[in-house]
């Protein structure tokens, strides 16, 4: 009979010895382990811009024109299905809020834009932010066009500059940017007969007047001044003739 009862006190002191063994086993695992909550608490950021084979890790400074769609992409790869959100700052006080893993966003305005990207893991955990900051000119090839002015036109900032005519008329691009006027379609360009046609026509004037004068009415002058002066020699030939006249009647009156 007391064999029979020490046999379950036995079994039960063997159960005990096994759980005892497996917890502590199960101890001894998760200590040597990290925590998987612990481990995923803060997503890191890798970024694109403009195409997943530019791949930014750290902060990122960047030059764009006006009026350019971009689009950024970022991913984590700590945590696949982070969630991650684009605040977008501006120098004029203003701030867009975007969600997702993509932002497409177009630059209107000259000045200095702030993009702040955040990661957080589904389970809400610390946020990683990283920072691009982006720099929009109103003429990022420094032709003297505007970009806008040039994708709206050519659908690119390259086709045209300050010496090309891409219409053949005349007028550089330049120049039909200063003008606002169609760089793709022929306009008549004035030249100088046109701007100074007037001018023309006074040398024009003068030129006739002076060889009229040089060939007309001066001819004529010098021939009335020589006639002149031959009437007056003529004159004074008669008067001459007429005082010697007197003086012989004078003479003869004395004899």
């Amino acid at each position: 009979m007391e064999g029979n009862k020490s046999r379950p006190i036995a079994i039960a002191l063997v159960i005990t010895v096994i759980l005892s063994g497996m917890f502590i086993g199960l101890s001894s695992t998760l200590a040597g382990a990290p925590d998987r909550a612990v481990a995923r608490t803060q997503a890191d950021i890798v970024f694109a811009v403009g195409g997943p084979s530019q791949l930014i890790s750290g902060d990122y400074t960047d030059i764009v024109g006006t009026d350019e769609i971009f689009e950024y992409s970022a991913l984590s790869t700590s945590v696949p299905n982070a969630n991650f959100t684009w605040t977008i700052e501006t120098e004029y006080d203003s701030t867009v809020i975007v969600y997702g893993k993509t932002l497409r966003y177009g630059y209107h305005n000259v000045g200095n834009y702030s993009i702040y990207i955040t990661a957080r893991t589904p389970e809400g955990g610390d946020a990683t932010t990283k920072h691009i900051n982006v720099q929009v000119l109103l003429d990022f090839d420094e032709d003297g066009i505007a970009d806008w002015w040039e994708r709206y036109w050519f659908g690119t900032t390259t086709d045209a500059t300050n010496t090309s005519d891409s219409d053949g008329d005349g007028w550089t691009d330049l120049e039909e940017y200063d003008r606002q006027t169609n760089p793709t379609e022929y306009t008549y360009k004035a030249g100088f007969l046109d701007e100074y046609w007037w001018l023309i026509v006074l040398i024009v004037i003068i030129a006739v007047l002076l060889i009229f004068y040089l060939f007309v009415m001066r001819p004529k002058m010098e021939s009335t001044r020589k006639e002149e002066e031959q009437k007056k020699i003529a004159a004074a030939v008669e008067i001459e003739k007429t005082l010697m006249s007197f003086d012989e009647l004078e003479e003869k009156g004395k004899k």
